[in-house]
């Protein structure tokens, strides 16, 4: 539509008027249409708050002030799926709690279903989410074995009378706990034994022979009175699993607090201020929120970034480093990285390339040919290129085998060669 398509009626021209609204040319904006780029959030959002460790203490320093993100409904379910197996350190575990146990009375059933499986849930939230009708629901209720302690056994039978597979689940809980309790508390194991022998003997007149089948099982095992011995791998756990393992431990928790400059919390948007339940964002969820956090005008997503660019674990710092839809201020938090990972993810990352000074490229390469020969296999980048040559390729001949080794495919080989004859 040029400029002349629409224009102020002319009230000389006794037929003038205003433009059709049907006019293909001209319509007035959809109120309905959106922009495809501002997704409104589902109810939840990150904030970040800068920790008593803060050197900065001007309200008018970024670094001092909280900062607020909504967040998608996508990104939520990442986030709760994250913290599944998170051993909560002493002083985030009472929010947890209350977090998840306000979870339970969620409107979206994925959110209390995520709730349903929380080792966290106390009593009165375990009974609301035993009566839900969605199935989903009430199986993770039931497989839950920290929850079955709660509920009485007289509810557990009258909620689960038709639902085969649920009834099945809460047997299979009942004596999971009681095992569990053993060899604790003697007075508690006795109780938890008792709760599963009488659901145990009831679900033997159950209508379906799984849940007979299962019952019969579970009668026998609590008959012997001695849980059975738990069978172990005999092979040695692998360091990605024993990472895997600390990664979610009270203790990297307590230590990762202990060195942050910022603190992160998931808040519910809509709670009044007196019951809004804030969780400590833990380790495995702000990993979540480094790899997959979208950026956009809408929100303070980069300022978010720039904190975690600034987190005392180098596997966090690296996600971002490595992400190719951040601004340049993002980048700018790195100007005095030293971990190895960081700058790998920097340099293999053409994005950050495009707008790295040399001089800062020089510092990340540091002493190490071979980070900038993995750098340069990777992108092929053209700053990495006259970066070698300015390095190596002073030293005449030598210098040349040097650089022509850094791009060469065979790097163990080629490198190794060129520098025994430097």
């Amino acid at each position: 539509m040029t400029k002349n398509d629409f224009a102020w009626p002319d009230d000389n021209d006794d037929n003038a008027s205003w433009p059709d609204d049907d006019n293909e040319e001209f319509a007035w904006p959809d109120d309905d249409e959106e922009d495809d780029e501002f997704d409104p959030g589902c109810g939840f959002s990150v904030v970040c708050r800068p920790t008593q460790t803060t050197d900065s203490e001007a309200e008018d320093d970024a670094d001092a002030q909280t900062v607020t993100v909504a967040i998608t409904r996508a990104l939520m379910l990442d986030l709760l799926f994250e913290m599944r197996n998170v051993e909560w350190s002493a002083g985030q575990i009472d929010a947890a709690a209350a977090f998840f146990n306000r979870l339970a009375d969620s409107d979206d059933a994925e959110f209390r279903l995520k709730a349903a499986a929380s080792p966290l849930l106390r009593e009165d939230a375990a009974l609301k989410l035993l009566k839900n009708p969605a199935h989903d629901v009430r199986l993770a209720l039931a497989k839950n074995v920290d929850a079955q302690a709660l509920i009485p056994v007289k509810e557990r039978l009258l909620l689960t009378e038709k639902d085969v597979e649920v009834r099945g689940a809460l047997l299979e809980s009942a004596l999971k706990v009681w095992e569990k309790a053993f060899h604790r508390d003697e007075e508690l194991a006795l109780k938890l034994r008792k709760d599963a022998q009488a659901l145990a003997t009831e679900s033997l007149r159950h209508a379906s022979p799984n849940v007979c089948d299962v019952a019969a099982g579970v009668l026998e095992a609590l008959e012997k009175d001695i849980p059975a011995v738990q069978t172990q791998d005999s092979a040695r756990p692998s360091f990605l699993t024993f990472w895997g393992m600390y990664r979610q431990s009270a203790r990297f928790e307590e230590l990762l607090a202990a060195r942050s400059q910022w603190a992160f919390f998931l808040v519910e948007d809509d709670a009044d201020e007196w019951e809004r339940a804030e969780l400590p964002l833990p380790y495995p969820a702000l990993e979540i929120l480094a790899n997959t956090l979208a950026v956009s005008e809408f929100h303070d997503g980069a300022r978010l970034l720039e904190r975690l660019a600034c987190h005392p674990d180098h596997f966090i710092r690296a996600d971002v480093a490595g992400r190719d839809d951040v601004p340049i201020e993002v980048y700018a938090r790195f100007k005095e990285e030293t971990d190895y990972a960081v700058r790998k993810a920097l340099l293999t990352n053409p994005n950050a390339l495009e707008v790295m000074s040399e001089e800062t490229m020089e510092r990340l390469v540091g002493n190490d040919p071979m980070l900038l020969c993995e750098a340069y296999k990777e992108t092929k980048n053209e700053k990495l290129d006259e970066l070698m040559t300015k390095l190596y390729g002073f030293w005449g001949e030598n210098g040349d085998k040097m650089v022509e080794a850094l791009k060469s495919k065979k790097i163990g080989d080629a490198v190794d060669q060129a520098l025994d004859e430097i």
